[in-house]
């Protein structure tokens, strides 16, 4: 990755905030420099100019505990050395320091936006830093072979399951869930490094995310990512952490709307993933295919496009929408998806689905009830019907 990428995203940070930015590494080094704005102080022009802070400011930094700060701070000023105010954010990499950012703030007059996006850019600046270096080898307190914990075959998936590395949390009964990262397009020219690079590192600035808790795997097609449930809930900390990898991975791979992510919905246990990655695989399709979606798309939003996008192989399974698993459970009656099947092929129509399966309209109303407090689902809604024809006949396909 040329150097004058960082730049960039240094001299982009200073310009849309009209401050100056500087990175410095872990030994308080000046890595990069944005121009300034007129905010200079002091400090800054001696730093430039000799390409360190020198020991005097070296030392005030230092006692603040910068070294140890997890997250933005506030440096105070220290006006005797011509040092005004800073806002310092860390710049991390898969939870290890590599240097700070610091944007003079004289007047402490930083929005809040404008902090949010200086730690983006501090995100995306670690991301970068780590991509840069020459070892390719997998990081492998996270980074794993998912291929046969994934695949849809019981029999492989049961050996991975036995072999796989990492926390308690594998190998218990967690909830989990799957996510699927696809590299859709290429800047123009192509990114500055290789789209599995770019992931790799993305992938290690998952905010809100312990290590332990999450394993993935990276190629230039995309990542597949399995995750543990916060037990705070399904949504919160993982969705910030995919927005922000998302954010980090389009940035390294040189512009916006580089890649999409499937969400799958959880599931329990690791030998449930893959169920969960096929979810996440389709949603990843839709977001690829279709302007109807954004860039990060959940499985349980998708309705109709759950059916649409899928077309197994013979002996591949089809992933049924959670709102028919109703009319696959064996304590509900048999006539339940035959009647909604008729009930459909007839347009809604009660008459014609009662003639078409040969009963009274009375024991067709009746059943349609027991349907609908089955399912859960309002028939008269055109997304909803359309859903459940695309899947009872993808169900045909499937037997």
């Amino acid at each position: 990755m040329p150097q004058d990428h960082v730049q960039s995203l240094v001299d982009g940070l200073a310009e849309t905030l009209s401050r100056a930015v500087v990175v410095d590494d872990t030994q308080l080094r000046l890595l990069y420099a944005s121009r300034h704005y007129g905010d200079e102080d002091g400090q800054r022009v001696r730093a430039v100019l000799q390409r360190q802070v020198g020991s005097e400011a070296m030392q005030h930094i230092l006692s603040q505990g910068a070294r140890l700060w997890t997250g933005p701070t506030r440096l105070p000023p220290k006006h005797e050395m011509g040092m005004e105010s800073r806002w310092c954010v860390p710049v991390r990499h898969a939870h290890h320091l590599i240097g700070l950012m610091l944007v003079i703030d004289a007047s402490q007059s930083l929005t809040k936006a404008e902090k949010t996006r200086i730690e983006a850019a501090a995100a995306q600046i670690g991301a970068a830093l780590y991509a840069d270096t020459d070892d390719d080898r997998p990081d492998s307190s996270f980074e794993v072979d998912l291929d046969g914990v994934l695949d849809s075959d019981e029999d492989v998936r049961r050996t991975a399951v036995g072999n796989m590395p990492g926390g308690t949390w594998l190998t218990t009964d967690s909830e989990m869930r799957c996510f699927a990262i696809r590299v859709v397009a290429s800047a123009v020219g192509g990114g500055f490094i290789a789209p599995h690079r770019a992931l790799r590192a993305a992938l290690g600035t998952r905010q809100g995310v312990a290590p332990q808790h999450y394993v993935f795997s990276a190629t230039d097609e995309g990542a597949r990512l399995i995750e543990k449930v916060a037990p705070a809930g399904r949504s919160g900390p993982a969705q910030h952490s995919v927005d922000a990898m998302l954010s980090v991975a389009n940035a390294l791979l040189g512009g916006d709307g580089m890649c999409v992510v499937g969400v799958g919905d959880p599931v329990l246990g690791l030998s449930a993933a893959w169920r969960s990655y096929r979810q996440a695989s389709i949603a990843a399709d839709a977001a690829a295919r279709t302007s109807r979606f954004g860039s990060v798309v959940e499985w349980s939003e998708l309705g109709a496009y759950s059916v649409l996008l899928q077309n197994p192989k013979p002996g591949e399974a089809f992933i049924l929408p959670s709102t028919l698993a109703a009319l696959e459970d064996p304590g509900q009656p048999s006539w339940m998806r035959e009647t909604l099947l008729a009930f459909l092929d007839s347009s809604g129509s009660g008459p014609r689905a009662a003639d078409a399966l040969h009963i009274h309209r009375t024991t067709l109303y009746y059943r349609m009830d027991r349907i609908r407090e089955a399912i859960e689902m309002d028939l008269d809604d055109g997304e909803n019907r359309l859903l459940l024809h695309a899947a009872l006949r993808m169900l045909e396909l499937d037997r």
